[in-house]
């Protein structure tokens, strides 16, 4: 007797049936469409309109399925295609290279005689802009039951409908082949912006045709087309876990530019922004581990800026975690915030969830484990997202069952999320259970990141790729104030003074010498001034910002200076530093007696700054030295007579490295 698997051998050549339809290779891939819908829920379930299985008489033999099974993602890169299907169920994605197979067990693919069960096969090619469904489903009909076509009996007239936004024809067959009754459900939709197809074809018995009608209906609507993306090497490795999900390579940008959300105070949120491309349905997890007691936050928006996901379930000090499923195809941006505005340092990590799995907790089944893999190389990273009624609490165990890190820092409904670094190759456990014995739903994500994220300083709008430092500032003036930006420079010693206003100010910026004498002028345009100016002499030089048309505004100035360069700073300042190694950077400060003030100096995870009060004799009037690699240094200080101190900061042993520095006012 035929096989299931030989008897749908001949399925192979729908291939090359819609390639020749299809013409052209696939085109780039799309804007997402307006009409794919997003995920609606961490755990996939089949649509609440899905009809129930029928009181349809079933054989004895074939227990009557449950509808409401879990599903698990299939994720198909070189396809251009997702969908959803019972996690129970066997899927063969290297059926060809077209197409793939799925079952509700093995039993049914191995079977010489049918008896009882489904059998789906599920192919995707390219498609013409304007491909005609029907024609394409007549012609497929053929290959499908190569010469039994003539046989096969239209028992539900071809259904032009919709689904998940991409036309659609649905028709169903019966026929007999090696005495096997079957009824053929064929379903055949096309993406036309991406230029791809997808057939489906169920089999199954006619007697249990009605009761397995659901799934197919369940699975056809999870289905998603997406243009085929051209992929390089693959930027994470898979965590063993999952071997029914395959993700592709994510296309991130991890580079670490930064850009100020509202540049008309600095007080406001300070985004960083990363780029990222996903394909419909693809699952990744996002960490960011704060180095400091700053509470961050995250979230995703779409190309055009929209907020599709946020997330601060974590308090400060905790890693923050996101598990994102992309609605659509598309480039999106991960971003990254602090709570109260707060500046500080954090560590990225972004990977592929290779393992996706839903699962649940209760009385009799507290406990639930998935082995994965880990190496030397790579970081593990996990995520569980619990129900509302679920604390998760989520633990890496070793191969012995000895606990490596544990994980319950958010309360129940919200995420707990996990970052390891093996220090060897080998097998490892994560388990997830409840806080005090709760029961609940939950879905667990795992995947690997680079054993070194990429460290980024929150607060900061420019990256020095040489020693030195940018200062950032903000000014709230009168019609007729000027203001002075003094720097101390030596000969050949370049500066960038960058002025910007939102309110419509029109700044005129002067540079002058030590004795009041104009240099150089810039009004070159009415919102901004871009003035770059190199020294000839050592002297202190004054950066001067008036009103152009004695009107009053604001705006916002932002200095880049060499190391060899001591500029003015002053309370409300935000300064971006780099030291080289052995070098130093210095801040002139001038104010008067009795005055209070406070340096905050937040250094790179692995720097450790020291940093120090000066007068104009090099007197070290205050140091500190308290924190170690990563940490901030926090100092105090009493001006005690009207003059200039100076603020330097170097690194301990004569370590190089980036900072952030803060003054802040002690006397508001």
């Amino acid at each position: 007797m035929t096989t299931f698997r030989s008897l749908f051998v001949l399925l192979i050549v729908l291939s090359a049936l819609l390639i020749a339809c299809g013409g052209e290779e696939a085109t780039p891939t799309p804007e997402p469409t307006a009409t794919a819908e997003p995920t609606a829920t961490a755990t996939p379930v089949p649509p609440t309109d899905t009809p129930e299985p029928t009181a349809t008489p079933v054989p004895t033999a074939t227990p009557e399925p449950e509808i409401s099974a879990d599903f698990t993602p299939h994720i198909d890169s070189t396809r251009g295609l997702f969908f959803e299907y019972p996690t129970d169920w066997v899927l063969d994605p290297e059926f060809d290279d077209n197409a793939l197979t799925l079952a509700n067990s093995q039993e049914v693919v191995d079977s010489d005689t049918y008896e009882g069960g489904i059998f789906m096969l599920l192919q995707v090619a390219g498609a013409e802009e304007e491909s005609d469904l029907e024609t394409l489903q007549e012609d497929a009909v053929t290959y499908i039951f190569g010469g039994s076509e003539e046989e096969a009996v239209v028992v539900e007239e071809p259904i032009l409908t919709e689904i998940n936004g991409y036309p659609a024809v649905v028709t169903g067959y019966e026929l007999t082949i090696d005495d096997i009754e079957l009824r053929v459900t064929l379903i055949t939709l096309v993406n036309e912006d991406a230029a791809r197809t997808a057939t489906l074809a169920a089999f199954t018995g006619v007697e249990e045709a009605d009761m397995w009608h659901p799934y197919v209906t369940a699975i056809a609507d999870t289905v998603r087309l997406s243009a085929v993306k051209a992929t390089t090497a693959a930027e994470t490795t898979p965590v063993a876990g999952a071997t029914a999900v395959v993700v592709s390579p994510l296309d991130v940008d991890l580079s670490g530019d930064m850009d100020l959300l509202n540049e008309t105070a600095l007080d406001t949120d300070t985004f960083d922004f990363y780029d990222i491309s996903l394909l419909t349905g693809q699952p990744i997890i996002v960490a960011a581990i704060p180095a400091n007691e700053i509470d961050l936050e995250l979230s995703v928006n779409d190309a055009d800026g929209n907020l599709v996901e946020e997330v601060d379930d974590s308090f400060s000090g905790d890693i923050e975690g996101l598990l994102f499923v992309a609605p659509a195809d598309g480039d999106y941006q991960i971003n990254v915030s602090e709570f109260s505005s707060q500046a500080g340092s954090y560590v990225l990590a972004v990977s592929s969830a290779n393992l996706y799995e839903t699962g649940s907790l209760d009385s009799a089944e507290a406990v639930a484990q998935y082995p994965v893999s880990g190496s030397a190389d790579r970081s593990i990273l996990a995520i569980v997202d619990g129900s509302d009624n679920l604390d998760a609490i989520l633990t890496l165990l070793d191969a012995d069952g000895n606990v490596l890190v544990s994980v319950d820092n958010t309360l129940s409904g919200s995420r707990e999320t996990l970052l390891y670094q093996p220090e060897n190759d080998g097998e490892y456990t994560l388990q997830v259970t409840a806080y005090g014995g709760e029961t609940g739903d939950f879905v667990l994500a795992a995947g690997s990141s680079s054993a070194e994220p990429t460290e980024v300083v929150v607060g900061v709008t420019t990256t020095l790729t040489e020693p030195g430092s940018t200062i950032e500032t903000y000014y709230d003036v009168s019609a007729d104030e000027e203001q002075f930006f003094p720097i101390w420079l030596f000969a050949g010693d370049t500066v960038t003074f960058f002025v910007y206003s939102e309110d419509g100010f029109d700044a005129l910026v002067e540079v002058q010498d030590f004795d009041g004498n104009v240099l150089l002028s810039a009004d070159e345009s009415f919102t901004e001034e871009n003035v770059e100016f190199t020294a000839e002499t050592d002297d202190i030089y004054y950066f001067v910002v008036r009103s152009f048309d004695e009107n009053p505004g604001s705006y916002d100035v932002l200095i880049t200076a060499p190391a060899s360069a001591i500029p003015d700073v002053a309370v409300g300042d935000l300064v971006n530093g780099k030291i080289e190694e052995d070098g130093y950077l210095e801040f002139g400060y001038l104010g008067d007696a009795g005055e209070r003030f406070a340096v905050e100096v937040i250094p790179e995870q692995a720097l450790d700054v020291i940093v120090q009060i000066l007068d104009l004799d090099n007197n070290i009037l205050a140091e500190i030295d308290d924190q170690f690699n990563g940490e901030t240094e926090y100092l105090e200080f009493e001006l005690p007579e009207n003059s200039t101190y100076f603020i330097r900061i170097f690194g301990y042993d004569g370590a190089g490295g980036d900072f952030v520095m803060n003054v802040l006012s002690l006397d508001e």
